[in-house]
């Protein structure tokens, strides 16, 4: 059986001329990756390089703490992580809302490791306020555990209404 589940919280503090003090907690467990619970606390600061009506774009940097948790007999690992961000939103382009999210994270305290993730989610208005959906979700980790995947995607489809 495989299973997933990714969750975050974020903060910002917009500042003067577009730039912008970002915090956030995320939550993954993995089956693909063996990942029990990784939790990674991270800070940093962005630009927002785009902002009108239907276009946000923005750049973020900074560091975080990488807590994670294996299935089986592996150790836990902690790192410290450098990452590097963007989020590109396209919104009521006509029906069509379009979100694209990437970062990158460069361990400090592991030499050869780096990860990456990234979700693109596309969603089209139907009438009477339904609408559909799809999106891609992709996570890489070039040192995985022992008998791990490197490797997690998950492809969603779905139909929804909304108030």
């Amino acid at each position: 059986r495989i299973y997933r589940w990714e969750q975050q919280i974020e903060f910002a503090l917009f500042l003067p001329k577009n730039w912008f003090v970002h915090s956030e907690l995320g939550f993954l467990t993995s089956s693909e990756q063996k990942i029990e619970a990784r939790f990674v606390p991270r800070v940093g600061v962005g630009k927002i390089l785009i902002r009108f009506n239907e276009i946000n774009w923005t750049i973020t940097g900074g560091g975080n703490m990488n807590f994670e948790r294996y299935t089986g007999n592996s150790e836990d690992r902690r790192t410290v992580e450098a990452f590097l961000g963007t989020d590109f939103n396209l919104i009521d382009i006509g029906d069509f809302n379009l979100s694209n999210r990437n970062s990158m994270f460069k361990s400090v305290t592991e030499a050869d490791r780096w990860r990456f993730d990234t979700a693109i989610d596309l969603r089209y208005k139907l009438p009477l306020n339904l609408y559909v959906s799809t999106g891609f979700t992709y996570n890489y980790d070039s040192s995985p555990i022992v008998g791990a995947d490197g490797n997690d995607y998950v492809l969603r489809v779905g139909v929804g209404w909304e108030l």
